[in-house]
């Protein structure tokens, strides 16, 4: 029994020997085999011969080789991975990075790479195949398979910087369906998520970097309010982004956005303390002698966006009449109020130009609100002058410009002038002087050129309602702040036989 036992230990021994003497021969042979592999895989490389590599993995991935996953090490230690993504026209190594992404499965794509300026211009730093991959905005087959493989890790990885893939996504402006599945893939909460630098979300990045409206679409409707309300570090919310690169904005992307946000996202102040509408137009776009600072502005551009505002701010009725749709903000303090009035001939009237030509804006009361509002003599002219027509137009309590202009005791260098000549030229000389006589106009302060500009048979016409003539309206004034013995007297001397009768 001993002897037996000690032939069969004998015989195990050799067993053992023969079998660990094959195994070494075995790793020995794959490591051949594999530095071999590499020793082909070199100038393949070099030769983009992405179809030749293509067919040597799975030669030894069906042959079960062993190397396949040294292969897969091999060729993601050479960057090629982010090569083959910048070749995303190459349908041959489209092929090969899908094999690449199929067999070296989620822990292979989720693999941190590092991106440099010749990869992705402008970016230098640590990301995923994913992120680059949407930085490229590679085909939506590359990008799906990305993201099923990676799954939701993948997914929210975020780079060096705090960017997620959502916020690459957005940037390059990828399919809105690829946006859907890395929404649905990621979350709600997803969407959310900031960068480390701006503390900018999805929404945020989107909107700055003019993506389509279906990818913004996509977003909010999953984000809905709290996202497109969402504000990064300095308080911007989606609107201002937006409006930030000064491109023309999409009536459909502010037409969604304040769907959602109603009057609030037009209101909303950021850490300035400046609305959105405001903080748009109170740019330094000019020096202190007036030149433009830019040589090239588009100010095509910045009227429509700032009519544009300006009009939704209206029909959500923002701040009342007076605010014209935010333009006149009680929240404004006097920096930005300056900032607005140096580019209103430029930006702001033209603006309002575009306004009044709409249904909406034709009786919008823009010369009360400029008085309403003590904007500077040299606004007030100008917005006189520049919409003469609305002279007659009344707010919403029946007041002419004329009445607001005596009851806040506009001087006549103020705008007075202005406004008396032009309700001068539009109205009827009799209808003229009754309303100025009715408010108490001071004769220095504009009754001179109402008196001087009517004729006798309007001085000496009765006002149907009253049948008082002009002079005896003036006589019997109200207000004794604004009553004035100088109209008095020149109205009689205008016409002396009114004393007679």
């Amino acid at each position: 029994s001993m002897v037996i036992t000690k032939e069969s230990d004998n015989k195990h021994s050799v067993v053992d020997s023969k079998n660990q003497n094959q195994n070494q021969n075995t790793c020995m042979n794959m490591g051949n085999t594999s530095t071999k592999t590499t020793r082909q895989l070199e100038p393949m490389i070099d030769n983009e011969d992405w179809a030749g590599i293509n067919r040597l993995l799975q030669h030894h991935y069906h042959t079960a080789t062993g190397n396949t996953k040294k292969i897969l090490q091999f060729l993601s230690s050479k960057d090629l991975l982010l090569e083959l993504l910048m070749k995303k026209d190459d349908e041959e190594a489209k092929k090969l990075f899908l094999m690449l992404v199929i067999l070296g499965g989620k822990k292979f794509v989720t693999q941190n790479l590092k991106f440099e300026e010749l990869h992705l211009p402008g970016y230098k730093k640590q990301g995923t195949l994913l992120h680059f991959a949407c930085g490229l905005n590679v085909s939506k087959d590359l990008l799906s398979k990305l993201i099923d493989v990676g799954g939701r890790d993948l997914v929210v990885k975020k780079d060096q910087d705090g960017w997620n893939s959502l916020h690459y996504a957005c940037e390059y402006n990828v399919p809105s369906d690829i946006v859907s599945k890395l929404v649905n893939v990621g979350g709600r909460d997803f969407l959310f998520e900031k960068d480390d630098e701006n503390g900018c979300n999805s929404l945020h990045w989107a909107c700055i970097h003019d993506a389509s409206i279906d990818v913004i679409s996509e977003l909010v409707s999953v984000g809905g309010r709290d996202l497109v309300m969402a504000t990064d570090k300095d308080g911007w919310n989606s609107l201002r982004f937006a409006i930030y690169n000064e491109l023309s904005v999409e009536v459909a992307l502010v037409d969604l956005l304040t769907q959602h946000g109603g009057a609030e996202i037009l209101t909303q102040m950021d850490n300035d303390g400046k609305i959105p509408l405001q903080s748009f137009i109170a740019k330094n776009l000019i020096d202190e002698d007036g030149d433009d600072l830019y040589e090239e502005i588009d100010y095509t551009t910045l009227i429509d966006n700032t009519s544009l505002l300006i009009s939704r701010g209206i029909a959500l009725q923002v701040g009342g009449e007076y605010e014209i749709g935010g333009l006149f903000s009680s929240t404004s303090d006097q920096e930005v109020k300056y900032k607005i009035y140096e580019n209103w001939d430029r930006i702001v009237l033209p603006a309002l130009e575009k306004i009044m030509t709409l249904s909406d804006g034709q009786h919008l009361p823009i010369i009360q609100a400029v008085i309403i509002n003590k904007a500077p003599p040299r606004i007030i002219k100008a917005t006189v002058n520049r919409f003469a027509e609305s002279i007659n137009t009344t707010d919403s309590l029946g007041q002419l410009p004329i009445d607001v202009a005596v009851q806040h005791k506009l001087l006549l260098d103020n705008g007075m002038q202005e406004i008396v000549e032009a309700f001068l030229s539009s109205e009827e000389p009799s209808t003229v002087l009754r309303v100025c006589i009715n408010n108490g106009l001071q004769w220095e302060n504009g009754m001179r050129a109402v008196v001087e500009g009517v004729g006798t048979n309007d001085i000496e016409r009765q006002d149907e309602a009253t049948g008082l003539y002009p002079l005896m309206a003036a006589g019997i004034c109200q207000d004794s702040q604004t009553y004035d013995f100088d109209s008095v007297f020149h109205l009689i001397k205008k016409s002396p036989q009114l004393v007679r009768r």
